[in-house]
């Protein structure tokens, strides 16, 4: 993980355009692995996509790994993603295409899962210093208050592919969280804790990484008083 905070506090330093696109380029050449970590049973719940690589334009429908129907998840209540393919360009070049069945926004009360091209604001409730009762909102709230805007993107930057995570925190205090990402290579059900910053209240934190990712699960949102440095929430 590599973050950009819109203030300048918390992340790896707010930076220009250029030096932004060098940075990526350089942490390209040092990044280590993250840690591994099983979310099979989420992922299995969440829905899991076929995966291929290829030079050339899409070949048709690519039927998911995972059959179990996520649309009974589905109601007004918990309104759910379309079935969308996802199109990502792997580190040599080629294309990466996996059709993502239905699923809802977020799981529960709790659990957010993103996925490339994903913008969508939740809205929530704070209670014991968490954020519980997270609902997806169908359409961009009138007024910005106790809300996550959340877009999830693979960008260029100086010819080179990154994928870039916004969280936009609308609220009054500094708000962290557990992420884990699914690489787009990566066998199902296997996912890679990554560190994230805090988000300043009323501020953006842009998370980004070189390698391609398929998906990203959001959880254990929580505000903190005196945020740490970067790390594993």
């Amino acid at each position: 993980m590599n973050a950009i905070d819109s203030g300048g506090a918390w992340g790896e330093g707010s930076v220009s355009d250029g030096m932004y696109a060098a940075s990526v380029i350089r942490e390209m050449a040092r990044r280590d692995a993250s840690r591994v970590v099983g979310l099979a049973a989420a992922w299995l719940l969440l829905g899991c996509a076929a995966q291929t690589g290829s030079p050339g334009p899409p070949r048709g429908p690519l039927l998911p790994l995972e059959s179990a129907d996520l649309s009974r998840f589905c109601d007004r209540a918990r309104p759910c993603r379309p079935a969308t393919r996802i199109r990502l360009t792997l580190d040599d070049g080629t294309a990466f295409e996996a059709d993502a069945p239905p699923a809802p926004y977020v799981l529960g009360s709790a659990m957010i899962k993103i996925i490339p091209g994903d913008d969508f604001f939740v809205a929530g409730d704070e209670e014991n210093g968490q954020l519980v009762r997270l609902r997806y909102l169908e359409e961009r709230p009138v007024e910005l208050k106790n809300v996550v805007h959340i877009h999830f993107e693979q960008a260029v930057i100086s010819g080179h592919h990154a994928m870039m995570l916004h969280v936009d925190n609308a609220f009054e205090r500094p708000l962290v969280y557990h992420a884990s990402l699914h690489g787009a290579k990566s066998p199902a059900g296997a996912f890679a804790k990554t560190s994230t910053c805090p988000v300043r209240p009323k501020g953006t934190a842009i998370e980004w990484w070189p390698d391609p990712i398929s998906s990203i699960i959001l959880l254990d949102f929580r505000f903190v008083d005196a945020p740490r440095a970067c790390e594993y929430y």
